[in-house]
């Protein structure tokens, strides 16, 4: 791995991490495909040992690069902040990075990105954000859809929610677009899985603040206005658009003080009574196209080209969990609130109708089971793999 730091950078010298802003340059390796990949970012001044500093990850536009953070001012932002600042250089399925039109490829950058930071600096993690602009807003609803228990908040500008809806889109996008996801209706999936209206339940466990201008005649505005009511039919509390009027496709339209200030007040930390440090909800509806881990659970979807959807219900001391084009459902007992303890989990799966319930604490999987089933939860601990109640 290389790391090229612009800067002084002496680790825990007189109770220091670093003596002086850094902006960074670094490689890393893809958690998607291995592949080697890019990012820059920054450090902000005199970095106390004991500090915990909040960490914004950018998400650049179409035909951008890893340098557009400092480009648009967040450097100097982090600088004021004091918060830590970092944007990959995307790579996409079909095409450069520059129009990776929020690919797997270009979502797992942006995850591989932030843990390198968590890696190399004291991130607080209750206070890490996501930011972007027309490509790169598209990925930001992207990344809260998918880390909904990961991110604090993100703001999303400009950007495609429904990539099955490109008609009204600027004809050199539109042809950019169908170049990275494909020709239709080979390919039609692929439009489904990097549109964030096809997530909406998700936005309700994560903040997002959208914004657009009226006179957008490269991504319309009624691409920011769509998600917005599809998330209302799930979560009627969502925060409508941010519009400037008359204002056309432009990266400076509400720029990185305004983009910061949103963010700001937003912390992903759980109530002191429910004994957990994130955000924790007695109820989830979630939506995934890949394995991957939300709150308490690990989902697999049931085939490469399906979204696979939970709903969960915690009611007293009972958990009904219902899975829909899921093969496997874990559930990790150790990232349940223990305010709320669980004894009984009721699973079911509308197809296919045999998924599997896995039960785990940590590392250690105590119950593996076909659905329909009913867990008493009572006495599994230290149980072998796969023993039968």
């Amino acid at each position: 791995m290389k790391f090229r730091l612009i800067g002084l950078f002496l680790p825990l010298l007189s109770g220091l991490l670093s003596v002086s802003a850094a902006e960074l340059d670094f490689e890393f390796n893809s958690s998607f495909d291995q592949s080697q990949q890019q990012a820059a970012g920054y450090a902000p001044d005199q970095i106390q040992k004991d500090e915990k500093l909040p960490l914004l990850a950018i998400a650049h536009p179409m035909w951008g690069d890893r340098f557009a953070a400092r480009r648009l001012g967040y450097y100097e932002e982090g600088e004021k902040r004091r918060w830590l600042i970092v944007c990959p250089q995307l790579h996409g399925r079909n095409t450069p990075g520059q129009i990776s039109c929020s690919a797997l490829e270009a979502q797992h950058d942006m995850i591989d990105a932030i843990n390198w930071m968590k890696a190399h600096y004291p991130v607080d993690e209750s206070r890490i954000y996501v930011a972007g602009r027309s490509m790169g807003g598209g990925l930001t609803q992207m990344m809260l859809a998918k880390y909904p228990d990961l991110f604090a908040a993100g703001v999303a500008g400009q950007g495609i929610s429904d990539y099955t809806e490109l008609r009204s889109l600027h004809t050199g996008v539109a042809a950019k677009v169908q170049e990275e996801l494909g020709p239709r209706p080979a390919n039609e999936f692929e439009y489904r899985r990097r549109s964030a209206t096809s997530y909406a339940p998700n936005f309700r466990y994560v903040p997002l603040i959208l914004w657009h201008g009226t006179n957008d005649h490269v991504v319309p505005p009624e691409q920011s206005l769509m998600l917005e009511q599809a998330i209302r039919r799930y979560y009627p509390q969502q925060e409508g658009v941010h519009w400037k009027m008359a204002a056309s496709h432009h990266e400076m339209n509400f720029d990185a003080a305004w983009i910061c200030d949103q963010l700001a007040p937003y912390e992903n930390i759980g109530a002191a009574f429910m004994k957990t440090p994130r955000r924790f909800f007695p109820s989830l509806h979630l939506i995934t196209d890949e394995a991957k881990s939300f709150f308490y659970f690990h989902l697999t979807p049931a085939g490469e080209n399906v979204l696979g959807e939970i709903q969960a219900d915690l009611e007293g001391d009972v958990l009904t969990v219902r899975a829909d084009n899921l093969s496997l459902v874990q559930i990790d007992c150790d990232k349940l609130s223990p305010q709320l303890p669980v004894r009984t989990i009721r699973f079911s799966s509308r197809a296919p109708e045999d998924a599997e319930l896995v039960i785990r604490r940590g590392k250690e999987e105590l119950l593996r089971r076909r659905a329909p089933t009913e867990v008493e939860l009572s006495g599994l601990s230290g149980q072998r793999n796969g023993e039968k109640h």
